[in-house]
């Protein structure tokens, strides 16, 4: 510590000599002696007299010269800057150099030693913008505003055009759906319509000695008359298909009616005796109806339907 303080002694001295010619050699040659007497002490070749009390002085001197130090390094780390009028001392100054010239090689072995590679580290200072640098900052960022903007807009059009043509499409669906439900109606009407116009023309007088039968309809109604043991079987269903057709298109809901009974296709069935009349052109005779008997209209599925 007492090496220490003599090495400060010379501080009041460094500071003035910083502005005067040939400062800096006077101050090269302080410190050399400084170092030589230091290195001679060291090693025993010269004693010089020591002050009485000199532990006490050193005990008291510790804590001043721990300070001192603490203080130099937090400004040796917060001060890198090589201009002498930026420091409060030469002394600083002078180690600052020194600091920047080991810096400058490399600053080998600053892992392994406490401190210095904090001193080492030199933090990026930030260069201030230029107007036009700051101009162009401005005009690049408004630029990318303005693109997301767009790129939000064009997105929020694509939407709604996919919305709106799911719409239409969902519209055109609809109405496509009941233009062919309407067609396949008054398809289904028109050749209904043909259909009973041509059975009027088959339909012959009711004999007053045939065969009575009871013919019983899906809804409950019931048609009775005669027919000649040697009348085909299809002019049951002409008979059968005229006189709900005249019932039908009296309702109303005519449309419907005589819609249901055009997608309607049924068999004539008999219990007693247990027949099915499906061959239209076999007379009834050959069906086997030959007395009296109840009929009834029972629905069957088409054969084109699954």
């Amino acid at each position: 510590a007492a090496h220490i303080s003599m090495f400060l002694s010379i501080h009041p001295s460094w500071s003035a000599a910083s502005h005067a010619p040939g400062a800096w050699m006077r101050l090269g040659g302080q410190v050399g002696c400084a170092l030589s007497r230091t290195q001679m002490r060291l090693r025993g070749g010269c004693e010089e007299p020591e002050e009485p009390a000199a532990e006490v002085q050193e005990e008291e001197a510790a804590p001043k010269l721990a300070g001192f130090a603490a203080q130099l390094y937090i400004a040796l780390k917060d001060n890198k800057s090589l201009d002498p009028n930026d420091h409060p001392s030469s002394f600083q100054w002078m180690l600052t150099v020194l600091l920047a010239a080991y810096i400058a090689v490399g600053a080998p072995l600053k892992e392994y030693v406490p401190g210095l590679r904090e001193l080492a580290t030199v933090e990026p200072k930030e260069v201030p913008l230029t107007q036009a640098q700051l101009d162009r900052t401005e005009r690049e960022a408004l630029r990318k505003e303005m693109e997301e903007e767009y790129e939000q807009t064009l997105m929020e059009d694509k939407v709604k055009e996919s919305e709106r043509k799911a719409k239409q499409d969902k519209i055109d669906a609809a109405q496509h759906a009941q233009e062919e439900a309407a067609n396949a109606k008054n398809s289904a009407l028109s050749g209904y319509a043909e259909h009973i116009e041509a059975i009027k023309g088959r339909i012959t007088a009711e004999p007053a000695d045939g065969v009575l039968l009871r013919l019983r309809c899906p809804d409950g109604h019931q048609l009775t008359r005669k027919f000649d043991k040697d009348s085909p079987v299809g002019l049951l269903y002409d008979y059968i298909d005229l006189e709900r057709y005249t019932k039908a298109s009296k309702a109303p809901d005519a449309d419907e009616k005589m819609l249901e009974l055009a997608n309607l296709n049924y068999c004539l069935v008999c219990t007693m005796p247990r027949l099915n009349l499906s061959d239209k052109d076999a007379t009834l005779e050959e069906a086997g109806i030959k007395a009296s008997c109840a009929l009834m209209v029972q629905p069957v599925a088409k054969p084109d339907a699954k």
